[in-house]
């Protein structure tokens, strides 16, 4: 199963060194990242440059997280996805552990829907609001 990491990126350059390391060290061996700038001003562009040989990027008019989540949405290839803000950071076996469906009742999908990554909380994935459930309506936790 394919993963696609797709990043909205806006003015975030002083964090996507680290969220572009932290989405290539991932050991699900089907993963590709890609990466959308929407329109930043403060050299972010010139840092996804640096990893044109390694991802996906692309350059779009400035139109909001929303717009550039789904553009990326539009050029991925993956079964799945994972958004990943431009300033945050995953775990290296997130796409692994999440993408393995005897995993919880909705595999992948209800895993994916809540990995984000806290710190001071043994940086477990905690699903929204603390809920213990998938905000998809879908999947039990």
């Amino acid at each position: 199963m394919r993963v696609s990491v797709v990043i909205p990126v806006y003015n975030a350059r002083g964090y996507l060194d680290e969220c572009i390391a932290s989405a290539l060290a991932q050991t699900h061996s089907d993963t590709e990242i890609v990466a959308v700038d929407d329109g930043s001003t403060d050299g972010s562009a010139e840092v996804l440059d640096g990893y044109a040989d390694r991802i996906s990027v692309h350059r779009k008019p400035n139109g909001g997280t929303a717009s550039a989540l789904n553009y990326a949405r539009a050029r991925m290839t993956g079964d799945w996805f994972k958004w990943l803000s431009a300033d945050d950071l995953l775990r290296p076996s997130l796409l692994l552990i999440s993408s393995n469906p005897p995993l919880g009742s909705g595999g992948a999908h209800s895993l994916l829907a809540w990995s984000r990554l806290r710190t001071g909380v043994n940086s477990r994935m905690l699903p929204p609001s603390g809920s213990g459930r998938s905000s998809c309506g879908r999947c039990a936790a």
